[in-house]
Parts: structure tokens; C-alpha cells; sequence
């Protein structure tokens, strides 16, 4: 709803002339203003415009008159016109032609993902428009006989029918909690992507997931659900902890949310393309102990001083360069030796050291020398190691 809503005041920016119909609340009061702005000469636009023809009443996005022509605007927050579009509008059309409006022109504006948010609240090109009014030119004829057996249905008894996938298509429906309440803990709906197969066990009276045979359900992951589901205990896969256990130390965990609003809100973003935001990154030592990495706290020092940091740190070249700056060294005469293949020696390589020597000292853990690339020069036990590799090696190759 908030999404929608959005999307309508984005549409509402691109006709500033455009006069609101309120009373969210008062469908009376928004029909007697609606009658009170059109009854006005001349030109207008009305946003939100309650309209009534035979016990029908609906509210269009967009109204716009021009020489006593009208120009109708469905607003969706979709990238592309669906089926129920054409039907949404066909119904709205066939409410303002019945309530006595010359509709020239249909159209279903939706969201362009090629637009690109320049700033300032300049939304022009955000949304593509669709011409209906053709598409929905034969489904005039059906709208009187839809409506005359929607009635029907209101007025007469509680239709028995079963719930079912229409509940949810094109929308979830409003009243499926009262059709189907929740009478159990643990829903058969809890199983993943299952639609079909809850539908078929509440069928079979299987309302609990608890209560199906296990034989009914063939997919692994439904089974692991329902196993840890009955026994009201975790089960965790021996093989991912063998995984886990072959990962070096320190290990980092990145967690981080994403928001991908229909409405762009950062100059230089496109409709629905995800944003990282709201992330940490937690780094976890050999001996258990977890903490927040610098990345964090860099983070919160760039907000609060409104200001890009300029990280100076292992692997990047610039720390190497400044280090051999103050020696005034060339990079070919220069040995990093360090205990991290990544950050120490890959990153002096990559910065054009003449050698690097990794010793199997502190956070260096069996493989590193082929994890990364490029590869250690040399791969020693420890540091004195490493000295006496240094000095049996001609310093002029480096």
C-alpha cells in the first residue's frame, strides 16, 4: 500500500495543475466534490476522482478533461501491462461513459525500469504509458453481466466454494483469513513454494504439518521442514560443518539488507534496482571471539562527517607505495613478508614488489600459498626462515 501510494503522488508531480479528491474515508463527500469540480468550466485534471454508475462506483488515478474530451490514467506500480489491467480499466471506463463522460482515450501508466532518478524530485520519464483504449473496447459488452452476478452473489448466501489459488491471483484477497482462519500452529502453507500440494492436503483434511505422513511429501527440503517441524528440534547438515571447518581465520560474515522502491529516491538509481543498506561485517578469530570490522565504524565516520574517507590499508597499492615512499626504495628492491596471502603478499605482488615471502606463522592456515593469486614467491616455517631466504638471495633482484 505504501509502495502505491508512492507511485500515485510520483504521477500526481507530473501534472502540477492537477486537483485532489480526498476523503479517503467518505465515499459520499468524494462524490459530491467530484460532481462539484466537473460541473466547473474549462479545462481540469483531478487526481483520485469518484465516479458512480449503476451502484458501481470507482476512484480513476488520473482525470483529465480537455475541450470536454476526457483522458483517463490508470497508475500501476508493475514494469508492464498485465491481464487484470486490461480488466481494471475496461471497468472503470465503462463507469465514467455510464455516469455521462465523453472518455476519448484510455491509458495504463507503469513503471519504466530504463529511468534514471536525476534529483530533485523530477520524476518526468518514470513511467511508460499504455494505450487501452482499444484492448478494452470488447469488454464492454461483459462488464454489465459481471456486475449483474457480483450482485447476485452479495445479496444471496454465503458462496460455498473452496479456497484456492484464485484467492490469491491477480491479489490476495481481503476475506481469505476469514474463509480460511488459522487453526493450527503449524500451517501446511509452511512448506516453500507449495501451493499446490497445501491446496491438495487441506483437501485431504491435513490442516497441521504436523499431521501429514512423511510419504506424502517427496521434495528433500519439504522433508527436512517436516522433521524438524515434528520433533521441535534443528537439523544441521554434518556436511556444512566440514565446509565451515576448512575456512581459514579470521572469517567474516557480511550481512546486509537491500531496498529496491518502485520510486527511485537517490539520483543516479533506476526503478526497483536494490540498494545495499542497513550492513555490518563481523569478523570471528580462531579463538571464538567476534567483532565488528573497521568497515563499520569507517562507515559511521563518513556519515556523521559527511565526508569520503580515504582508506589506506593492506591489500590496497597506495599503502604499499606510501611505505616505500618513506624508505625511498624501488618496488623491485623491496620483500614484503608477512603471514596473510591475501592482504600481505598478494597485495605487495599485485603492487609491484620485487618478492614476497609468506611464513606459516598467525593467520596463515594450510593452502593459503594456492588460495590467491599471485601466488608467494616463497613459502617458509617462520620469520627466521624468511630472513635467511632474504639474505641467501642476491637483494639486487629485488
Amino acid at each position: 500500500m505504501a509502495q502505491g501510494n508512492l507511485v500515485g503522488e510520483a504521477a500526481q508531480s507530473l501534472h502540477p495543475e492537477g486537483r485532489l479528491i480526498a476523503h479517503v474515508g467518505g465515499l459520499a463527500s468524494a462524490l459530491l466534490e467530484t460532481t462539484e469540480m466537473l460541473a466547473e468550466p474549462g479545462d481540469i485534471t483531478l487526481f483520485e476522482p469518484a465516479l458512480r454508475y449503476a451502484d458501481v462506483l470507482v476512484r480513476a488515478d488520473v482525470l483529465i478533461r480537455r475541450d470536454g474530451r476526457y483522458r483517463m490514467i490508470e497508475v500501476k506500480s508493475s514494469t508492464k501491462v498485465r491481464d487484470s489491467h486490461v480488466t481494471d480499466t475496461a471497468i472503470q471506463t465503462w463507469v465514467a461513459r455510464g455516469a455521462g463522460l465523453d472518455v476519448e482515450r484510455v491509458e495504463l501508466a507503469h513503471i519504466d525500469t530504463h529511468f534514471v532518478y536525476a534529483g530533485d524530485g523530477d520524476y518526468r520519464g518514470l513511467f511508460a504509458y499504455a494505450d487501452m483504449t482499444d484492448a478494452i473496447l470488447p469488454l464492454q459488452e461483459q462488464i454489465p453481466v459481471w456486475i449483474a452476478a457480483a450482485q447476485r452473489d452479495l445479496a444471496g448466501p454465503m458462496p460455498d466454494v473452496a479456497v484456492g489459488a484464485q484467492c490469491k491471483k491477480p491479489y490476495a484477497c481481503e476475506f481469505l483469513a476469514f474463509c480460511q482462519p488459522e487453526s493450527s500452529e503449524y500451517p501446511v502453507e509452511l512448506l516453500p513454494n507449495s501451493a499446490k500440494l497445501a491446496q491438495q492436503l487441506r483437501g485431504d483434511g491435513y490442516a497441521d504439518l504436523r499431521d501429514v505422513p512423511l510419504d506424502r511429501l517427496k521434495r528433500e527440503d519439504h522433508r527436512r521442514i517436516w522433521r524438524a517441524t515434528v520433533t521441535a528440534q534443528p537439523e544441521l547438515d554434518s556436511a556444512a560443518a566440514t565446509k565451515l571447518a576448512a575456512l581459514p581465520w579470521p572469517r567474516y560474515f557480511l550481512d546486509f539488507e537491500t531496498v529496491g522502491p518502485a520510486v527511485p529516491m537517490w539520483k543516479g538509481t533506476r526503478p526497483y534496482q536494490k540498494v545495499p543498506m542497513q550492513w555490518s561485517c563481523h569478523r570471528q578469530d580462531a579463538d571464538g571471539t567476534l567483532s565488528l570490522d573497521a568497515g563499520a565504524f569507517v562507515a559511521a565516520l563518513e556519515f556523521a562527517s559527511q565526508r569520503t574517507a580515504l582508506v589506506l590499508g593492506k591489500p590496497a597499492p597506495g599503502f604499499f607505495e606510501a611505505a616505500l615512499a618513506s624508505m625511498d626504495c624501488p618496488p623491485k628492491h623491496a620483500v614484503m613478508v608477512g603471514d596473510d596471502a591475501e592482504a600481505d603478499v598478494a597485495g605487495a605482488l599485485r603492487a609491484g614488489l620485487g618478492g614476497a615471502v609468506l611464513v606459516r606463522t598467525g593467520k596463515y592456515c594450510h593452502g593459503d600459498e594456492e588460495r590467491f593469486d599471485p601466488p608467494p614467491t616463497v613459502t617458509v616455517e617462520n620469520l627466521s626462515a624468511a630472513a635467511d631466504w632474504i639474505v641467501a638471495h642476491s637483494p639486487r633482484s629485488y
